[in-house]
């Protein structure tokens, strides 16, 4: 099993997630001055949790889609079979919840499985499609997105900004702390929605090959543009 964990660790990533919360964690730094280094390494842990989490998801994604490739190597599922994949996949999310219950703080613990649960419910939500034949409106698929991605990505906003907010207040966030963070969560989700509509903008070709059910194919690029535009708009 160390051997198959290590095959997609060591793969390349863009660590998308980490980065931003990372990124919104030296934001709010920068606003409410230096933070203790103690809340610095725990940011480092959330990071280092979300992306665990986030392979973890994209080896359970591999094996609902029967994917043989992802970032041009070959998946878990095709190189180790189906039952060491759902295993490492397992592991990594048991890692994860780990790593993000070592923080020691119940408020991110509780977000943390609030996120996991979202994302079964978005993945779920996308084999409904499939399964039961049917086409899903705007709304369903934008929900399906938020879920899927864009939860993981709120996560990070929450973890990141949450950690300052905490230290600043002692862990009595005022009024203004609390719309703040309510604030960046929401940017989160938005940030992955745009973010996964770029990408499968990109993957059309091999989405249609594949069957897969995407926003721009199912309701074509202009409007995919346009859904895009609306959400940028609102993050300004």
């Amino acid at each position: 099993m160390g051997s198959v964990l290590k095959y997609y660790e060591d793969a390349p990533g863009k660590m998308l997630r980490s980065k931003y919360l990372i990124s919104m964690f030296s934001k709010q730094a920068e606003v409410f001055g230096t933070v203790l280094e103690s809340t610095t390494e725990r940011a480092k842990t959330a990071a280092e949790s979300i992306e665990t989490i986030h392979l973890a998801s994209l080896i359970h994604d591999d094996i609902l889609d029967g994917a043989e490739t992802r970032r041009e190597l070959q998946t878990i599922v095709a190189r180790y079979g189906i039952n060491s994949a759902l295993l490492a996949g397992d592991v990594m999310f048991s890692r994860a919840l780990q790593q993000m219950h070592s923080i020691g703080d119940e408020m991110i613990m509780a977000k943390t499985l609030e996120i996991l649960n979202l994302m079964c419910e978005g993945q779920m939500q996308e084999n409904s499609y499939a399964l039961l034949g049917v086409t899903p409106t705007q709304e369903e698929l934008i929900e399906t997105i938020e879920k899927k991605t864009g939860s993981l990505f709120a996560l990070a906003a929450f973890v990141g900004t949450y950690l300052v907010l905490s230290e600043k207040s002692d862990q009595n966030l005022t009024p203004e702390m609390t719309a703040e963070l309510e604030k960046v969560t929401q940017d989160g989700y938005y940030y992955g929605v745009v973010y996964q509509l770029r990408d499968d903008l990109k993957d059309i070709e091999d989405d249609l090959n594949s069957g897969s059910v995407t926003f721009p194919i199912v309701f074509g690029e202009e409007v995919t543009n346009a859904v895009i535009a609306n959400i940028v708009s609102k993050l300004k």
